[in-house]
């Protein structure tokens, strides 16, 4: 199956959530960065590059969807990502931490992560983030900041209306990774591993390779290629096992479409919602020990010039326990090539087939004896 790889040459910016809001407008607004694309910005960026133009309909992330199934040639397409390559190393980044999920002996692997997140729901847990110290000085993004002042396009002088001084953020990879070979990657597939092998020259005669591409905002570019190796899905398979239990941990924000207005959903509702099934979900534990449930907007609709919607979502780094004996893992496999179908959609198209859902399973007894120990104690509780 084909993976995208947009290769950074610049630093990036890709807006989070409320940048440039209008309660920011001032001396000096600024607008904040996200450290990883949305999967909406990345649909974007291939229906654009099959288009040419941008859908004039309305934008919708339906209408790109749909163009680029019928642009391809594959009625059930899936897109998994956003994440991060060095070579041949997998990396995704949780609130600007870089994390490498297949190289167990870096300075932030994935089990150092999964340690400091347990560490952070109860005192009694704190031990483990003495003995897997996550070093924030070596794995931190590199955010460089940008004063400019706002200009009227017109006759290029201060805008007085709209703000005059504001601070822009944009991510340096290249520093932050301490390397020049880093790409921003998504794996296509049909869903299932035998019906990939069709994907790729479809995309290498609708797509052509290694073109300079506009990728974010502030017309920041990326040189885009097309490679026959999937590295995440790769990897997901490679780390289902049988076991009696499982650890599934998002890389990007599960959508849910939900009413709430307290933050709380049981987990047995939860378990429901996203695996259709009240008993298959034991414990869910937010990223760094924080909330299980935010909101995530959807990005930017550069046909309407408006934001898409928000969504209530279970934010990227969330660590979900899975009881083994209720699943296989078939079903497994399903979930990493499909990701989590939680019943939402995102502007017209399910969140799930756009990259939104995306999780990497693991094996409890794959960890380390004493991150595995406590996920037992959380288990039992």
């Amino acid at each position: 199956m084909p993976s995208i790889l947009f290769k950074t040459v610049e630093p990036l910016h890709f807006g989070s959530y409320g940048e440039f809001s209008p309660t920011a407008r001032g001396p000096a607004a600024l607008g904040r960065v996200s450290s990883t694309p949305l999967p909406s910005t990345i649909l974007g960026v291939l229906t654009l590059l099959i288009r040419g133009k941008y859908i004039q309909k309305g934008g919708t992330l339906g209408d790109n969807y749909v163009e680029l199934k019928k642009s391809i040639g594959i009625e059930d397409l899936y897109i998994r990502g956003p994440y991060f390559t060095v070579g041949e190393e997998v990396y995704i980044t949780i609130d600007n931490i870089v994390i490498n999920l297949g190289r167990l002996d870096h300075s932030c692997n994935v089990f150092r992560y999964i340690a400091n997140c347990i560490a952070n729901i109860s005192p009694k847990f704190e031990y483990l983030e003495n003995k897997y110290p996550i070093d924030y000085s070596k794995c931190g993004m590199k955010i460089i900041r940008f004063l400019g002042i706002g200009l009227n396009r017109d006759v290029k002088v201060p805008d007085e209306d709209r703000g005059l001084l504001y601070l822009e953020e944009y991510v340096d990879y290249d520093a932050s990774m301490k390397c020049v070979d880093l790409s921003i990657c998504v794996d296509i597939t049909c869903g299932s591993a035998d019906r990939d092998s069709e994907i790729l020259e479809r995309f290498k005669k609708t797509i052509e390779e290694r073109r300079i591409v506009r990728l974010g905002g502030e017309s920041r570019i990326a040189l885009l290629e097309i490679t026959e190796s999937s590295r995440f899905l790769d990897l997901c398979s490679k780390y289902i096992e049988e076991d009696d239990y499982y650890l599934a941990i998002n890389i990007t924000p599960i959508i849910l479409d939900i009413h709430t207005n307290n933050y709380y959903i049981s987990i047995e509702d939860l378990s429901k919602l996203l695996f259709k099934d009240r008993n298959i979900l034991i414990a869910c534990i937010g990223k760094f020990g924080k909330e299980v449930l935010s909101v995530t907007s959807l990005g930017f609709n550069e046909v309407c010039k408006c934001r898409r919607p928000l969504k209530y979502s279970i934010p990227p780094g969330t660590l979900m326990i899975l009881n083994g004996r209720k699943i296989s893992t078939q079903y497994l496999q399903e979930l990493c090539y499909k990701g989590i179908d939680s019943g939402a959609y995102c502007d017209g198209v399910e969140c799930n087939k756009i990259g939104y859902n995306t999780v990497i399973i693991l094996p409890l007894k794959r960890l380390p004896n004493d991150i595995r120990n406590a996920l037992y104690k959380i288990i039992n509780l």
